[in-house]
């Protein structure tokens, strides 16, 4: 069979399965350049020999560190599926296994440092799981490139080793730098913290400039022709009507939407209440359901969820039933934008949701504390994001030119 048709096959295959566009995007950039790599071979017939050789190429280019892992992966996974699919005659929905370990080794030394790492963020409590996890990734990368520099002791550490790994850590990292410098300079505070005698790295890691992008909020109106454009005669209108509502009412992050289990929900409470640990930060968070967010959630349990065995309230709407992913609840919230005619720009998505309640309620003069205690943020700090697309708000805040003087040649 050609390869061009088996691309074909399985692009319309992700599709079927609501795969969300940005997966979708992932998936053929990676058969794109498995059908490149057949084009230079001038070979047209599938042969899951070259695509095996097409794959060991690219685990080079990650081993060398210039090849996303995810990258990687879903190079990996296509490859699976058309392989699937060559002996098969089909594509199926699983769990891909997993194969040999792709990250670097740490030796015993290094190795410690990192759990050290680990264990003392941990104990401090100033970050979220998902941060810690972020930041644990990011000093294992510099650790390993020490390793492979041959740097056996952190008090050799000095600017030119760094300047060096900012160059490697480029081809991993090219519009986050600022987050790799930041990653070595976390290390050495921890260095300062347990006594470990290093070079002060917060002096010698650089800080580098970053233009901070505001990202967009839905307005009042958006959000009230987001939701009127869902059709909820439908199950999966009923369905995806309730995962809007608990964004656009709750804020809910679409990981949260995604992962809330029946039993989340007290139904015997004077007003229902929602009970659920955040997947990003581990906190347990306890927020009133509106009546209209119970409604509508009671509706899509009672008359459209699939007769499926499963903890997790909401599921796709076509076999194989399954709890929704994250991408789902994305995916969908993208949909009714499209329908309700709002612009899809860059940043625009499930989390506007989140930036407009927020918003809102600052507007309402509503205390950081309490916008804290409903989003699940731990430190008010963390809300500037919201203050920063709340344009009605800062434009209040704007000076006044009257009282500069006019110097000729300016301002004219």
């Amino acid at each position: 069979m050609q390869i061009q048709l088996m691309k074909s096959k399985l692009l319309e295959w992700l599709s079927q399965m609501n795969y969300s566009v940005t997966s979708k995007s992932h998936y053929t950039s990676s058969l794109n350049r498995i059908a490149e790599y057949y084009q230079k071979l001038g070979v047209t017939e599938y042969d899951p020999i070259i695509t095996a050789d097409f794959i060991d190429l690219s685990h080079s280019e990650y081993a060398r560190g210039s090849l996303y892992q995810s990258t990687f992966n879903n190079r990996r996974k296509c490859a699976y599926l058309l392989d699937e699919y060559f002996h098969f005659g089909k594509f199926s929905w699983h769990v891909f296994p997993k194969k040999e370990k792709l990250s670097f080794s740490l030796n015993s030394y290094y190795d410690e440092i990192l759990k050290e790492f680990s264990n003392y963020w941990s104990k401090r409590g100033v970050w979220c799981k998902a941060t810690l996890r972020s930041q644990v990734i990011l000093v294992r990368q510099f650790l390993e490139y020490l390793q492979i520099a041959s740097i056996t002791d952190v008090r050799k550490i000095n600017i030119e080793i760094i300047s060096e790994y900012l160059g490697y850590a480029k081809l991993r990292h090219p519009r986050g730098l600022n987050e790799a410098c930041a990653a070595i300079r976390y290390l050495g505070d921890f260095f300062n913290g347990v006594q470990i005698v290093a070079p002060d790295l917060r002096l010698i890691a650089p800080v580098v400039p970053t233009n901070r992008t505001v990202m967009p909020s839905f307005s009042d109106d958006e959000v009230s022709n987001i939701l009127s454009s869902v059709d909820r005669s439908t199950a999966s209108g009923k369905r995806d009507y309730a995962m809007l509502l608990l964004s656009a009412k709750l804020g809910l992050r679409a990981i949260d939407v995604a992962n809330l289990k029946l039993t989340d929900i007290d139904w015997n409470k004077p007003q229902a209440e929602l009970r659920f640990a955040q997947h990003k930060t581990g906190g347990d968070i306890i927020l009133p359901l509106e009546n209209d967010v119970g409604n509508a959630i009671a509706d899509y349990i009672i008359s459209s969820r699939p007769q499926v065995v499963s903890e997790f309230i909401f599921c796709v709407s076509r076999p194989p039933y399954r709890e929704v992913g994250a991408p789902t609840v994305s995916n969908c919230t993208k949909k009714y934008m499209k329908k309700a005619g709002v612009e899809c720009e860059h940043g625009k998505g499930s989390h506007s949701f989140r930036r407009h309640l927020a918003t809102k309620m600052l507007n309402a003069d509503v205390s950081y504390d309490k916008i804290c205690e409903v989003l699940g943020h731990r430190q008010p700090h963390n809300l500037k994001s919201y203050v920063r697309a709340d344009s009605h708000g800062l434009s209040e805040c704007a000076l006044s030119f009257t009282e500069i003087c006019r110097v000729s040649g300016v301002l004219e």
